[in-house]
């Protein structure tokens, strides 16, 4: 008896507490427990693939309108060239009035063709390519063009040719007089040093480079 009205006594108080208090959250029936709350969480789904790299645009030799058969841009041969002819022009005339730069190049070669040119024209020179990455893994290296940072480093290198060697230092791959940074014309060996602000190098019957 004593156990009944206790059990009533305190179904009372329980009773009145929660009606005294409306907001008080209600009770969870006796062997459940009270739910979790949800909320807005955002689902983690798989993450988004990488976006896949453009392959590269390659051409071979021949004649091209800019802009319309070829984009301007860097573009670079992967393979060395015994004799590659490479011209940027402003017009189709065929004359050497239509010569904006060119070059005449062996070894690897790099050419920067501008929005302004009207044509690109190659002769002997195989597959240019827009992947700039390095051609060479680094020095000994021959003739050619190359790309500071990517195929070269900064530093001093030596060449053992004994005819006459031309070299440049390179502030960019148009083929202008005014991308020569510095270089000179040496009967034998020479000594160039490429310095960190430098984009290409140039060599042109010096041998092979070695660092000093």
């Amino acid at each position: 008896m004593f156990r009944l009205v206790s059990t009533l006594a305190m179904l009372v108080v329980l009773t009145v507490a929660c009606t005294s208090n409306p907001s008080a959250a209600p009770l969870a029936p006796l062997g459940t427990s009270s739910p979790s709350p949800t909320g807005n969480l955002a689902s983690s789904g798989p993450p988004s693939p990488s976006p896949t790299p453009r392959p590269a645009v390659e051409f071979a030799d021949g004649t091209y309108t800019v802009g319309v058969d070829l984009a301007a841009g860097t573009y670079r041969l992967r393979e060395p060239a015994p004799a590659c002819h490479w011209a940027r022009v402003s017009g189709f005339g065929g004359t050497l009035a239509d010569d904006i730069a060119f070059a005449n190049v062996t070894g690897f070669a790099v050419v920067e063709i501008s929005p302004t040119d009207k044509g690109f024209r190659s002769e002997q020179c195989g597959t240019w390519s827009s992947d700039l990455s390095a051609v060479i893994p680094g020095p000994p290296f021959g003739d050619g063009t190359y790309i500071v940072g990517a195929d070269l480093q900064p530093g001093t290198f030596r060449s053992d040719g004994t005819g006459q060697c031309l070299w440049q230092r390179l502030s960019g791959f148009g083929g202008t007089l005014d991308e020569v940074v510095d270089g000179e014309v040496v009967s034998g060996p020479a000594t160039a040093t490429i310095q960190p602000g430098d984009v290409g190098f140039r060599a042109f019957g010096c041998g092979t480079w070695n660092p000093d």
